[in-house]
């Protein structure tokens, strides 16, 4: 290599020496940034258990006068519940009433004499397990829940909204395009509740509970 080659080398190596030694330390950052990552991902996340994190602490609301209780996640700002006679309302959206009843009749009877009075039952009737939910078949610690839900005939045009006829039934109780539903526990057979959560998620109910809204939580409660 003659003396000129060699001082061209020189100056290319001095001059690409920057380039070198960024391209080394980016390659260098990735992977401490790679490393990093997955470390906090196993420190404070546990893949296995993902699905046990909550967003919130876990609060619990008990209304004695009433004989209910429920869970939900709280937020920031907190999620507002409002008790008011027997209603207590989340979010100035979703409600729960809680009916008196007498224990010697049925969850159907109660709804029928309660909320149904004067009605035509050919035209609005009481359907127990209306609706899909899990409390229907939960039986834990002696409490067996049953659901219900006023329902009404289709429209002669399918075309039409299912909820067409809503009016002519009990519109503030009949089911609809939302969230309504009665519930009823067979170890406090003196009271029923009805949920209306409308087309929106309120609160959340704590994750073991899976991905459904704060009153899947419900449970009656010694008064």
């Amino acid at each position: 290599m003659t003396w000129y080659s060699k001082m061209v080398a020189i100056i290319f190596f001095i001059g690409a020496l920057p380039i070198i030694t960024f391209c080394i330390g980016v390659q260098y950052g990735e992977a401490v940034r790679a490393v990093m990552t997955y470390e906090q991902i196993n420190k404070y996340v546990n893949i296995d258990k993902a699905q046990e994190i909550e967003v919130g602490s876990v609060a619990t609301y008990i209304s004695k006068k009433l004989g209910i209780s429920f869970q939900y996640i709280d937020e920031s700002p907190a999620i507002s519940i409002i008790e008011k006679g027997n209603t207590i309302t989340v979010q100035d959206q979703s409600t729960i009433t809680v009916f008196e009843k007498d224990s010697k009749i049925s969850l159907k009877e109660a709804i029928e004499g309660r909320v149904l009075k004067g009605y035509d039952l050919k035209k609005c009737w009481v359907e127990v397990g209306g609706i899909e939910s899990k409390k229907d078949t939960l039986a834990n610690g002696g409490h067996k829940y049953q659901t219900a839900i006023i329902s009404y005939p289709p429209p002669a045009d399918s075309s039409e909204p299912f909820w067409l006829n809503e009016g002519n039934c009990a519109p503030d109780f009949s089911f609809t395009n939302g969230i309504r539903y009665f519930i009823y526990d067979s170890k406090h057979p003196d009271r029923f509740a009805f949920v209306d959560n409308g087309q929106a998620v309120a609160a959340t109910a704590p994750i073991q509970f899976g991905n459904f809204s704060y009153d899947y939580t419900l449970e009656f409660i010694d008064r």
